[in-house]
């Protein structure tokens, strides 16, 4: 009875860690997103 609950705390563990991985991939993306925008905005605006 014990193996099956340290299975499932293990299986939730690496669910939190993918969940956390891929939300800060996707903070990464959006970054990048708003660094392109900003770095086209300057340009416009030098030119």
């Amino acid at each position: 009875m014990l193996i099956p609950s340290v299975l499932l705390n293990l299986c939730l563990r690496l669910k939190y860690i993918h969940v956390i991985v891929k939300g800060q991939s996707y903070l990464v993306e959006l970054l990048h997103i708003f660094y392109v925008l900003v770095k086209l905005r300057f340009d416009s605006l030098t030119i």
